[in-house]
């Protein structure tokens, strides 16, 4: 998948579906810890139950770590520590050149693409 030009919600709100620049249309869940599957009553209400407790709690410190907390995989915490220290060093090293220059270095314009648009 390349770049995202289009995006909209399902009917229901439970799934997004996008199209992108090599014609592939994905269907992603809205909530991706929901179960797609048919939920007996017990585990519905154990689920319910959970978002309340998530929601009378919320504002102590460990739950919003837990809440917070997202399994990310190594390779790409890697690749966004790694991203994270390359824009650091581009930015000590631009103002060490200002600093240490007599002339005036201008820093390059970063062009924002719009990337996702609603359809209607």
């Amino acid at each position: 998948m390349r770049r995202v030009w289009a995006a909209q919600w399902s009917l229901d709100n439970k799934f997004i579906i996008s199209g992108s620049d090599d014609y592939s249309v994905r269907i992603w869940k809205a909530n991706a810890s929901a179960p797609l599957k048919h939920l007996y009553l017990r585990e519905k209400k154990k689920l319910e139950y959970n978002t309340k407790l998530r929601e009378r709690f919320g504002e102590f410190e460990e739950i919003k770590k837990i809440n917070n907390q997202r399994m990310i995989p190594k390779y790409i915490k890697t690749a966004q520590r790694k991203k994270k220290v390359m824009a650091n060093s581009r930015i000590r090293k631009l103002k060490n050149q200002q600093a240490n220059t007599k002339r005036t270095v201008e820093r390059p314009t970063i062009k924002k693409d719009v990337i996702v648009q609603n359809v209607s």
